[in-house]
């Protein structure tokens, strides 16, 4: 009997120590987590130089999403719009189901202000957490752009172009470069952009730009600190400084009216952070990934069918072509042969050839078209196909409410061709 009581007591007692261990174990885990969650939710401090502008709001809003405390530099970051669209933001992500990790602090920056610079870079230093010892990325998207041929341009326009893309990259470097030391952080400029019409002085200041973070990437080199340019061709050049765009959902009254800050594609953001936490980064990041706007279904019936049948056509468009192609095969059209061209002979099918229509909208194909609608919206972008009810796809477009008008930016959009009052081509053909 003594032998069996001793039996059960001894199993009570591996039991008890069993629980005892596992509750252990489940609290040195949650303290653990806790503190992770404490001190490893925030990635980083990053500074965004310049959020008044709808770039600069986006990738506020895109870092402080991945948890980094994000100071969003401002000329007003209190009663201006880019300062309330951002707490309305933060407001709206906290009440959400999936609230943001990180967090957004809008500060007083000007690039073209001294004192300004240094006050932010005191005030950034109180703001860092204990065991930070700087910050982690300087995202310099100051800047402006004026377009228009030098004989008619003022020179004061020249004057801040070079004041605010120049001289505030090199303003930034110096004021911020204390805070990028300790953590062998990263200062990331906007480099080379499009070389388009009446933007001659504009690329003066970026190529100017580009030879500064050349300079600067070697004299920072002995501290660790790696400096990163961004080639924005692809990306219109107004689009990189232009304001947040109003719109409305809606156009009953009392519906408040809404802002878009969407001037890159989620691909664009993926290059930036790559160029942020890459180990060994490159020189030069391009926003600009090829093919990433070709990946979508094309929203008509098309009864185009597009091949590489053009001898002076580029590999990339080849592939753009092809992807059309499977694209309109997997829509179930009509014509189930697709149009192609005899890789032997090189010369189209015989039916093709002689098609002068089938010809014409083939010669469209990446022209840059301005489509008037019936609404008076001006949508400009470069043609990928239409359909037997004149509907008509454009890619890279924008809209306009009139002719020199705001510009927004939507990209890859549909337009039903009753809605259409006139088409226009504006240039020629789109070079890759």
């Amino acid at each position: 009997m003594e032998v069996q009581t001793a039996l059960v007591l001894t199993i009570q007692l591996i039991a008890l120590f069993s629980i005892a261990g596992a509750l252990l174990l489940y609290l040195l885990c949650k303290v653990r987590g806790t503190r992770d969650d404490a001190t490893g939710t925030q990635k980083g401090s990053i500074l965004i130089t310049c959020a008044d502008t709808a770039l600069g709001l986006q990738i506020c809003t895109f870092f402080a999403s991945k948890g980094h405390r994000v100071f969003a530099g401002m000329k007003d970051p209190v009663e201006s719009l880019p300062a309330k669209l951002l707490r309305g933001w933060m407001k709206m992500r906290e009440n959400s189901d999936t609230p943001v990790s990180g967090s957004v602090v809008p500060m007083k920056i000007d690039v073209t202000r001294e004192d300004v610079l240094r006050e932010a870079a005191e005030s950034m230093g109180a703001h860092l957490n204990a065991g930070e010892r700087g910050i982690l990325a300087v995202i310099n998207t100051a800047g402006s752009v004026y377009r228009g041929r030098i004989d008619s341009q003022d020179s004061l326009q020249w004057e801040n172009m070079f004041k605010n893309n120049v001289m505030g990259c090199l303003r930034t470097a110096r004021a911020f470069i204390g805070l990028l030391r300790p953590t062998r952080g990263r200062l990331i400029l906007l480099g080379s952009g499009n070389d388009d019409d009446g933007l001659t002085v504009f690329m003066a200041t970026r190529n100017a730009v580009q030879g500064c973070a050349d300079a600067l990437r070697k004299e920072l080199r002995p501290y660790g600190v790696n400096v990163v340019t961004l080639d924005s061709r692809g990306v219109p050049a107004e689009s990189l400084f232009k304001a947040p765009v109003p719109y409305t959902i809606s156009d009953e009254e009392g519906v408040p009216t809404q802002y878009s800050a969407d001037v890159l594609t989620s691909s664009a953001l993926g290059v930036i952070e790559r160029a942020l936490y890459d180990s060994r980064p490159s020189e030069t990041y391009c926003l600009s990934v090829p093919n990433s706007k070709f990946q979508m279904k094309l929203p008509c019936r098309s009864s185009l069918k597009i091949s590489a049948s053009r001898t002076d056509s580029k590999p990339i468009q080849s592939q753009y072509q092809q992807a059309l192609n499977k694209a309109i095969a997997q829509m179930e059209i009509n014509q189930k042969e697709p149009w192609h061209r005899d890789p032997d002979s090189g010369t189209d099918n015989e039916a093709d050839r002689f098609n002068p229509k089938r010809e014409l909208l083939r010669s469209w194909l990446n022209r840059l078209f301005r489509i008037k609608m019936t609404d008076g919206r001006i949508l400009s972008g470069y043609f990928v196909c239409t359909d037997a009810d004149a509907n008509v796809v454009l890619q890279a477009t924008s809209e306009f409410t009139e002719i020199g008008g705001e510009e927004r930016v939507l990209g890859l959009v549909m337009i039903p061709g009753r809605y259409i009052v006139s088409i226009e081509e504006r240039n020629p053909r789109f070079s890759w």
